[in-house]
This record gives C-alpha cells, structure tokens and sequence, in this order.
C-alpha cells in the first residue's frame, strides 16, 4: 500500500516550484533496501531522482504537456540504497522496477516509459561491451526485454538488427584454433600461455560465432570484449524502446513508500534506520503489514 504526502520547497531562483522526499522498502529474498527519491517539480515538467544520499542512479523526467515519462538515466553503484550497498544483478533490476512503479503511482497519467538502450559494461581496461548486443546474443531478448519487458519503438527496425545478429552468431568458424587467434587476437594479452589455453579448450571447428562466445563469456570480461567487439560490434546499443503501464503493473510490487523531508548528507542514518524499523514493528502490530506513514522524521 503506498501513502505519499508531499513536503513542499518553493525556490524562485533556480526554477523549483516544489520539491518532495520519499522513501521507498522493497524485500529482496529476505533483506530489506531502501532507496530514496528526490522529485523537483518546475514550471513545465517533473524530474524524478533514485537511488542514495549522494548518487543517485534512476533518472526520469515527465514533462506537463505530455502522458511519457522519460527514463534518463540507469547505472550500477554501491551508494544507490540507503543502509547497505546495491549490489549488481537482482539489486539493480529492483531499484529500476521500484522506481518505473513509483512513477506510475505517483503520476496515473502516464501511459508509457521512452528510453535510449545505450547500456554497456565496462571492463578493467575501461573497454565497452554493449549489453543490448551481448545479451541478445546469450538470450535472444536484450535485458530490457528480459528483464522489464520493455517494446522496441520501432519494431521493423529492432527485427532487422535482430536478424543481422543472428546472421553474424549462425557464420560457423572454418580456422584452426591457431589461425583462429592470429586473425583475431593479435594483441599481447592474448600472447600469455592461459589465455591461448582457453580459447583452445572452447574451440572446435566449425563451431558457429554464436557457440564460442557463450562459452567465452564465463571468462574475465577484458578477454571477452576482445572477442565480442571484433565479431559483433555495437548493433543494438542505441536503439529506442518503450515500456508501457500495463507491463510495469504486472510487476506485481509489494514496496511500501513513505514521504519524508530531506534528507542531508551529514544526517545519521543509524537513527534514520532505527526509526524506520520502529515504526515499521508498530505497524505489524496494528495492521499486520508494513504500512508508512508520514511525518516520520
């Protein structure tokens, strides 16, 4: 059940008619994570910030005039929750979910999320793998699809890039392992005795593209950007994609949110925390759920 009572900020100088503060529990197996939630409203539209005190990860603006929310921004940092660290993965996938069911509850006029999937993962050579493409390449859906069931904005397009993905996975590999990575590894890091084992151990020939970066993929990521980039590229990364109310709905979120004033880096969250908690034993005792209210703090 979410309670949201709104702690209004007017500010002439920089445009701000008014801020409010949440924050929002979810239960991942068992632990609790807390973020928390900034919006500023100004005279044409809403931006909504989650995630920690310091970083913030999920972006989403809404402008007036329109029923689209746009998803700006989503990264992966430890300082994203409040009380403990976000942890990659599961942890991740709920703050986004978290904060694309705040948005429609807070905002029942919006029909659907508009993003850019230009997600990617960085390796310790600061080297990019695109995620839209590597994902497809392992499951056939990028991870918005999997993982959101985000829609393709303009689905002829996505099934033609789609399409030249498979084209590429299906080329089966007709070199000896030992031509295999003079034409494709010609690089020091792949000169060390291990690394040329592995590919070794993976290959057999006439495998297809597809088959051998799978396998590669339980190794260290420089390794596999090395072989993904040169093989595939970044076709997806870039591409537009929606998701629609209806499919955030049926995410069936059982977060509990509560409204709260600001809260300021220098605050003692120990205390924030305990008093979360006290509340929370109070509420089960009444209610037999968790239900915030607010005034809290």
């Amino acid at each position: 059940m979410y309670l949201m009572l709104e702690y209004k900020k007017y500010n002439i100088y920089n445009n701000i008619m008014l801020e409010s503060y949440y924050i929002i529990k979810s239960l991942i197996e068992n632990n609790n994570k807390y973020y928390y939630v900034n919006i500023t409203e100004t005279k044409y539209e809403y931006n909504i910030l989650v995630g920690g005190i310091k970083m913030k990860c999920v972006n989403i603006i809404i402008q007036k005039k329109r029923d689209v929310a746009l998803l700006e921004l989503v990264q992966h940092h430890s300082k994203c929750s409040l009380f403990s660290e976000l942890q990659k993965g599961d942890e991740t996938e709920d703050l986004l979910k978290n904060s694309l069911y705040f948005t429609i509850t807070k905002f029942p006029n919006i029909k659907y999320f508009e993003f850019i999937d230009n997600s990617f993962i960085l390796c310790n050579n600061k080297k990019k793998i695109s995620l839209p493409d590597i994902s497809f390449v392992k499951y056939q859906k990028t991870w918005y699809e999997r993982k959101f069931n985000a829609e393709p904005k303009n689905m002829d397009k996505i099934k033609y890039l789609k399409k030249l993905i498979n084209k590429i996975c299906k080329r089966k590999i007709r070199l000896d392992y030992k031509d295999f990575i003079n034409e494709y590894y010609t690089h020091p890091y792949f000169e060390q005795k291990n690394r040329i084992d592995i590919i070794k151990n993976i290959y057999h020939k006439n495998m297809t593209l597809s088959e051998f970066l799978v396998n590669v993929n339980n190794y260290d990521c420089i390794f596999y950007e090395k072989i993904f980039n040169d093989m595939i590229g970044n076709i997806l990364q870039g591409t537009n994609w929606i998701i629609t109310r209806k499919k955030i709905e049926e995410y069936n979120m059982t977060s509990n949110i509560m409204e709260t004033n600001k809260i300021k880096e220098n605050d003692n969250l120990n205390v924030l925390f305990r008093k979360l908690n006290l509340l929370n034993r109070k509420e089960n005792k009444k209610m037999g759920g968790n239900i915030y209210h607010n005034g809290i703090i």
